[in-house]
């Protein structure tokens, strides 16, 4: 299976949560699958400076395409615009505005993914407040699965977002909670999706007795990694095309309804 993996910043010297996962993924589903990541030449996310050589490159196994940076961020204007539309009711174009002003800006990857996005069985986008996942999933939202590692903050609450959420053809959550945050957020039930979490690296087998817990952490790692191997590898290629991804279901968070969740006033 042919993997794309969009993320805003990649590699080891990268620090970050969602960025991280993303690597680990990536290296564990290259053993088996034809995965690529594709992804700014940014190191810095307050900035968004291209550091990394734009173009093509190896790391562990994965095939990396890096695309420059158009612009980096404009941190005042960046700043002024949060303001505006978390504390008030605006147009749809200024909240759009948001996501390229948070940046990075890397116009270039959109173009390869309406150029070659039907060339992908699926495409993974991670973390959902980003230029690259906003814009690059309507794209190819027929074979888009979204790893949004939302949180419950501000930028949830953007209105553009509910049209957003249910745009993909699967959902990959961390949580049981984020999920609900997502479904509650997009107004209806987001379907298909899995929940796989993160975990920690396997240790040696002679480290096992001294480090009990990190062993069964590192099980439970495995078993989520294979969930998502599992599920991805339920797409299908079609003559003429790849169908639509399909991702089973896993059951719903049951702290409670979609849409019981209050909104902010704003």
């Amino acid at each position: 299976m042919k993997i794309a993996f969009i993320v805003q910043r990649y590699g080891a010297e990268v620090l970050g949560g969602s960025e991280h996962l993303c690597r680990l993924v990536a290296e564990r589903l290259s053993g088996n699958h034809d995965v690529e990541v594709l992804t700014s030449c940014a190191r810095d996310y307050v900035t968004w400076a291209n550091e990394f050589p734009a173009g093509t490159s190896v790391e562990r196994g994965v095939r990396i395409l890096r695309f420059p940076v158009a612009r980096r961020r404009r941190l005042k204007r960046f700043a002024d615009l949060s303001d505006e539309v978390f504390n008030g009711r605006t147009p749809v174009p200024r909240q759009e505005e948001w996501f390229r002003e948070n940046g990075p800006v890397t116009p270039e990857l959109l173009e390869h993914l309406q150029q070659h996005g039907a060339s992908y069985d699926v495409v993974l986008f991670w973390a959902f407040r980003y230029y690259p996942s906003y814009f690059g999933v309507p794209i190819v939202a027929d074979r888009a699965v979204l790893v949004p590692t939302a949180e419950d903050d501000r930028a949830i609450d953007l209105e553009v977002l509910e049209a957003y959420f249910q745009k993909p053809a699967g959902y990959v959550f961390l949580t049981p909670e984020e999920e609900h945050l997502v479904a509650t957020r997009a107004g209806r039930p987001l379907e298909p999706f899995t929940i796989i979490g993160a975990g920690l690296d396997a240790v040696q087998p002679s480290d096992a007795a001294a480090h009990p817990t990190t062993v069964a952490r590192s099980r439970r790692w495995n078993e989520r990694g294979r969930i998502l191997m599992g599920s991805l590898s339920s797409a299908t290629t079609a003559s003429g095309g790849a169908e639509p991804v399909r991702i089973r279901s896993r059951p719903r968070c049951p702290s409670g309804n979609v849409g019981s969740r209050p909104k902010r006033r704003r």
